[in-house]
């Protein structure tokens, strides 16, 4: 796996997890979902919440889950980009991995609350 930003992995990635999950999309083409995150970093969250997923590939954040509890902006990232972070789906969960001037380096894991 490559620690650059590489958009076209970013898309695959988010892909084969919707497909793999049989998320289907609602009325607007956003795919949603409860999962369980784990956010490491300078700051460590696990909290469960709702991730969102868009797969416009002209969306700002086509990837990012609601602000809950410790799952902030002012505490983490909530919403990931294709040209500045890496992700990638293995082991059943969706992982991004990144660098920010906030958080240093940072690594996610989205687990789906069910599987099939």
């Amino acid at each position: 796996m490559s620690d650059s930003p590489d958009p076209a992995a970013y898309w695959e990635a988010l892909n084969n997890f919707v497909r793999h999950y049989h998320i289907g999309p609602d009325e607007r083409g956003l795919y949603h979902f409860d999962a369980d995150i784990s956010f490491r970093s300078l700051r460590d969250v696990d909290q469960r919440t709702r991730v969102y997923i868009s797969l416009d590939h002209n969306a700002v954040s086509p990837l990012r889950f609601a602000e809950h509890g410790e799952l902030n902006p002012v505490h983490v990232h909530t919403e990931f980009r294709p040209g500045n972070n890496v992700v990638t789906f293995d082991n059943q969960e969706l992982q991004i991995t990144g660098t920010s001037p906030k958080l240093g380096r940072f690594t996610v894991r989205i687990t789906p609350l069910e599987t099939p």
